[in-house]
């Protein structure tokens, strides 16, 4: 209902068989009408059998936090709040503290970087993940759903392109089935390919496509083709953006990017011809993953002769 805060509690029905978490939390808090925070907090909460609690900007009414009172007096401490400061406003966070609730806060600078962060976080491990098209319309929804029926977090990919982000989430957990919802390129789908093996599934709605070749064994992609299938969400139309931009989680970069943030944390600025040197990696290498930092707004690159200057944009923490 407009100008009201949804309270949605989503208790899952049986214990999780394909996924192991990596953290125990009593209660998600999301922003209701973000549909990307939403279904990545309704996934976890439905595998980890928790209330969920979607929020506007306008943070939480007086109602809310009566039900939010009540939880914690029966000793239920742990929040977990997906997305940044522009999507569940810092008040959300303040008045959990004031309800004596312990907060995390999972959030990147894009939705590709909340939904790695979010898998990365909250799944220690996942046979299978869903990946769906994070700049194609009308795939959430289906991308939840399935994620429900398999027990796995959700990715998102570009539609030519798998970011930097869902590479390395895909690797940390673990996940050998990738089921894919939407339309791709099929250099998105070779990239995909080369990220794992799966076994066969036996879900009559999943196209299966198999590859052979790759050294970690076959690997399929499942395509839903079935229709969406609509489930409990809790929203309010709002518009604003909240807060200021913070560090950058440092879990997810990779040990390279790393490599190259320490360096630019050390000095205020730097020539990319410099970073070789100090990297021991290649020109090549630096340029990619310059690239890559700079894409994620990480650091600045501004053209200084034949080379560039860079400037780290964000902490690390």
């Amino acid at each position: 209902m407009k100008g009201r805060i949804g309270l949605t509690v989503l208790f899952a029905l049986a214990l999780v068989a394909q996924g192991v978490f990596a953290a125990n939390y009593d209660v998600v808090v999301v922003r209701g009408d973000y549909p990307v925070d939403l279904i990545l907090g309704q996934t976890y909460a439905r595998q980890a059998a928790i209330p969920l609690v979607s929020v506007s900007r306008f943070g939480i009414t007086q109602e809310v936090e009566y039900e939010l009172y009540g939880y914690r007096a029966q000793g239920y401490k742990n929040a977990v709040i997906i997305g940044g400061e522009d999507s569940v406003p810092p008040g959300v966070e303040q008045d959990l503290n004031r309800l004596n609730f312990t907060v995390t806060r999972l959030w990147d600078w894009n939705r590709y970087g909340t939904a790695a962060r979010v898998a990365i976080s909250l799944w220690e491990k996942a046979d299978t993940v869903v990946v769906t098209v994070g700049d194609q319309p009308g795939t959430l929804l289906t991308a939840g759903r399935t994620a429900f029926d398999f027990k796995s977090p959700i990715l998102l990919v570009e539609t030519e392109k798998v970011p930097q982000e869902t590479k390395q989430a895909i690797q940390e957990i673990g996940a050998s089935r990738i089921i894919l919802i939407g339309n791709v390129s099929e250099e998105v789908k070779a990239e995909l390919s080369e990220l794992g093996g799966l076994q066969p599934t036996q879900q009559t709605q999943i196209t299966i496509a198999k590859k052979a070749g790759n050294s970690k064994g076959l690997f399929l992609i499942g395509i839903i083709v079935g229709g969406l299938v609509i489930f409990l969400v809790s929203s309010l139309f709002s518009v604003g953006i909240f807060g200021q931009k913070r560090g950058v989680p440092s879990d997810i970069l990779s040990d390279d990017e790393k490599k190259i943030v320490k360096e630019l944390e050390e000095k205020s600025e730097l020539k990319q011809e410099e970073l070789p040197k100090l990297t021991g990696f290649s020109k090549q290498k630096i340029t990619r993953l310059t690239f890559e930092l700079e894409e994620r707004d990480i650091l600045e690159k501004k053209r200084f002769g034949k080379t560039y200057i860079l400037i780290l944009k964000r902490s690390v923490r």
